[in-house]
């Protein structure tokens, strides 16, 4: 007896003879699409399967840091990865472990067949190599012989260098690799008077700060100071800070801003200050500064300065604080000069030698054609009453004897007459001059 087919039979016949002879799947492929599945209707319905469309496939997975590969760069033997360095590790006789990948954030990188991540940061290509080597043989359970597995580098990351200071401003600059401080500074601009300016490289890599003789390295590019740099290295280049001096008194008055450092002996030399010439009582010179100098309202204090050894002592120097004050008193130490040499004036003694005679005529430019060289007087005080001597400069100049060329002493007036006119008078013309000089100016000194 034939039983009858359940009504899932029909079905099932037709299901096989499409995937035999072909049917509306093949349609459906050859349009690219996912043919639709038909739910089976139940015994005795008259109504159309349901149609019930089919899941589109999920798209493939492709790990964060895994990348296109690329030809491998150039880099030193000694550089050390990093985070977002590009590296292709090969596998030989291994492609399915083979891969190119950026390092990630963490500094590790992610391997088939490998348990655990792999520690990339702060390790060589080579070193990587090894380790890489050495998890596959433990946790991949491969056989690796030497040379099996290399690591290079695809795609150097971004290093920054961060260069600041007052001599060339805040900067980042990218470094490329092998790169020494000369060419780093040159690729800035450069700067101006390196001898100069203070030099400092210091990094997260470096044991601590270090100095640099920027000109040494500027100019001597094989100099050992002409380092190369790292990643994250920062290069301080400041210029020199000011300092301000006050000058009051005997000198060239005003504030002046000098190299903080100079000391009171180069910064005289910078604005032309001279023992020749003085006005000043070099011996007597002080400096006024405050007693703390972040306090413009602190007491006073007085140092004493010999700005005479200043100037001329080499192993001699005094060290100048900002806002200091150079007070120089007038000096005490000058003559008076008149008649046919110059004309009649004040002339200060030097305080760094002696002055004689000739020196006075030197100063005045030398006598008129109408001097009277044969009778110079020079009048000095000697008890307090004004006495005169009389020299012949021109039988100093002609057989150099001494004794007519006098040495010149603090309160001294010189008096070169005129050949037409009576010695005598003019002597004691000179006398009441000189002695109305002393009546304004009490305590004139000087004696023979």
């Amino acid at each position: 007896m034939i039983r009858p087919l359940s009504f899932a039979a029909p079905l099932l016949l037709a299901a096989l003879s499409l995937a035999v002879l072909g049917g509306p799947a093949d349609a459906w492929a050859q349009q690219g699409e996912v043919p639709p599945v038909l739910a089976p209707a139940p015994p005795n319905s008259a109504a159309p399967p349901l149609v019930v469309p089919a899941l589109p496939p999920s798209p493939a997975v492709t790990r964060p840091d895994s990348v296109a590969p690329a030809p491998p760069v150039r880099v030193p033997e000694d550089y050390r990865l990093d985070t977002d360095d590009t590296v292709q590790v090969d596998v030989a006789r291994h492609g399915d472990v083979s891969r190119s990948l950026r390092i990630p954030a963490d500094g590790m990188v992610r391997l088939p067949r490998l348990l655990t991540p792999v520690l990339a940061r702060g390790k060589t290509c080579a070193q990587l190599s090894d380790l890489v080597a050495k998890r596959l043989i433990k946790e991949g359970k491969l056989v690796i012989r030497p040379g099996q597995v290399t690591v290079s580098v695809t795609g150097p990351r971004s290093q920054r260098v961060y260069v600041r200071g007052t001599a060339i401003g805040g900067r980042i600059y990218e470094l490329k690799n092998g790169e020494r401080i000369s060419e780093a500074v040159a690729a800035l601009g450069g700067v101006t008077q390196p001898d100069r300016v203070t030099t400092v490289l210091n990094g997260p890599r470096r044991a601590a700060p270090i100095t640099i003789n920027l000109d040494a390295v500027l100019n001597t590019p094989a100099s050992p100071e002409n380092l190369p740099l790292e990643e994250g290295d920062t290069l301080t280049i400041d210029a020199p800070r000011k300092i301000r001096l006050f000058i009051e008194g005997e000198g060239p008055r005003g504030i002046r801003e000098f190299d903080q450092r100079y000391g009171l002996k180069q910064m005289l030399v910078e604005i032309g200050y001279s023992a020749s010439g003085a006005t000043g009582d070099l011996r007597r010179a002080r400096i006024r500064r405050k007693s703390n100098p972040l306090d413009p309202a602190s007491p006073d204090i007085f140092v004493p300065v010999n700005l005479l050894r200043v100037l001329t002592d080499d192993a001699y120097d005094v060290k100048v604080q900002d806002m200091d004050t150079l007070q120089i008193p007038i000096s005490e130490l000058f003559i008076y000069v008149f008649g046919e040499v110059g004309g009649s004036r004040k002339v200060f003694l030097p305080q760094d030698r002696k002055w004689y005679l000739s020196d006075v005529i030197a100063n005045g430019g030398g006598t008129t054609g109408g001097a009277k060289i044969g009778s110079i007087n020079v009048i000095r005080t000697v008890n307090n009453a004004p006495v005169a001597k009389t020299y012949d400069f021109g039988k100093y100049l002609k057989d150099l004897d001494r004794g007519q060329n006098p040495e010149i002493q603090a309160g001294d007036l010189v008096f070169v007459p005129n050949v037409k006119r009576p010695d005598v008078g003019s002597i004691w013309t000179t006398f009441g001059l000189f002695n109305l000089l002393r009546s304004v100016i009490p305590g004139i000194p000087g004696s023979f």
